[in-house]
């Protein structure tokens, strides 16, 4: 027994250090890529200055610095890199100091949007929905939030939704905002780098209340709870909290106070703002005051063996969700298996030095990506449907190998 479990570990740690010396011989190569591409950028080539700026600007294979980013970002707005451009305006209206700055800012997120960009079609649009460093224009907020929808920007989606919804610049139209809120929702809007509450989220939110209230429709209680339990699926508190609201007073459910204190639990893990967090332990003590002991053990081994349901797939292919009718869609397959990482930034390094167009060297394997690596699979023979396989890695080096030489 003891020869095994040495055996074992002897292999765990030459596996180990196989891998260990596979990567420090990639990071190595990686840095003469780099260095490499910096020199090139310096005597004047765009792609290379655009390449260059994408890593410094994303903090992936270098130190992140948006001053260095932002020098090589102007220096290839001829490139025709429309992210670049679009990249190089977040970055200058992060630090605007004058006027002349929100003019730069407004004259380039222009320019993206007028390449199809949907993001820049999204920022712009809320500038002039605010009137934030321009002039207020909401016609023009709508005309570019259109853009951006259609293009599949969720963000967007979410917007139109609540134009329709409210009834701002337009007759308010009930079915119209239900569609756009739905499509944000299937978009996954927000949902991969998070920091506070994404568009997909509060357009489910908006969703379950407009079912649940029979705001301009037909009241569906039904619908409602699916579109929370989608919400809080996502992690989202306040659907974990209206959750924990319905079961323990049984509004259009039976009443379940071991499910009501898995949710409050669940959302109290959860809460980001005090305001909520106030609530939140407002609800659990309350439920907790109608529970044996025995259901309340029970709601805590459930709440913490529950697993959040973060999906790859599309809206056809996916298992169904809370009534098997509508699919909880979380996030898109491109996204949900691109979260960034430097391996992933190590291999669109070499395919844009190889002269492919992978986007930014971001460490996000995106739709622009995708293209790239089917471009270089057709370029060398490779009949792998998938994105960044094995085989695939494989030839970016031996390719890569050959290149360099």
């Amino acid at each position: 027994m003891c020869l095994l479990v040495w055996v074992m570990k002897s292999l765990f740690l030459c596996i180990i250090a196989g891998f260990t010396c596979f990567y420090s011989g990639f990071s190595a190569k990686s840095h003469d890529v780099i260095q490499k591409m910096e020199n090139y950028a310096k005597n004047g080539d765009v792609n290379s200055q655009y390449y260059i700026a994408s890593m410094y600007d994303h903090g992936v294979l270098v130190a992140r610095d948006e001053s260095i980013a932002e020098y090589y970002y102007k220096k290839s707005i001829s490139s025709g890199k429309v992210d670049g451009v679009f990249r190089l305006s977040m970055i200058v209206l992060s630090k605007i100091e004058s006027e002349m700055d929100a003019k730069f800012v407004e004259k380039l997120l222009i320019d993206a949007s007028s390449k199809n960009h949907s993001e820049a079609q999204y920022q712009l649009g809320m500038m002039y929905l605010t009137g934030e460093y321009v002039s207020s224009s909401p016609d023009s907020s709508k005309i570019l939030f259109s853009k951006a929808a259609k293009n599949g920007n969720g963000d967007a989606q979410y917007q139109l939704g609540v134009i329709h919804l409210e009834g701002n610049g337009v007759k308010k139209n009930i079915p119209v905002a239900i569609r756009w809120f739905v499509a944000s929702a299937d978009s996954g809007a927000g949902e991969l780098y998070k920091e506070q509450e994404s568009s997909a989220e509060k357009s489910l939110i908006i969703l379950a209340r407009i079912y649940g209230k029979g705001i301009g429709i037909k009241k569906d209680s039904r619908k409602s709870l699916r579109f929370y339990k989608e919400a809080a699926l996502r992690r989202n508190e306040r659907a974990m909290y209206m959750l924990s609201r319905m079961y323990s007073r049984g509004l259009s459910v039976e009443l379940d106070l071991i499910e009501a204190m898995k949710w409050v639990i669940l959302a109290k893990s959860k809460a980001k703002t005090k305001l909520l967090y106030g609530k939140i332990s407002k609800q659990y003590k309350s439920i907790r005051r109608r529970m044996s002991n025995f259901q309340y053990e029970e709601s805590k081994r459930i709440a913490k063996k529950y697993h959040f349901g973060i999906i790859p797939g599309n809206a056809k292919s996916i298992w169904k969700g809370v009534d098997g009718n509508r699919p909880v869609f979380l996030i898109p397959e491109f996204l949900y298996y691109s979260k960034r990482n430097e391996e992933n930034a190590n291999y669109e390094l070499l395919l844009a030095a190889m002269g492919y167009n992978p986007g930014p060297i971001d460490g996000i394997i995106d739709p622009v990506t995708r293209k790239s690596l089917q471009d270089f699979k057709k370029d060398n023979g490779l009949q792998s449907q998938t994105g960044l396989d094995s085989k695939t890695k494989k030839m970016l080096k031996i390719t890569w190998e050959q290149h360099d030489h």
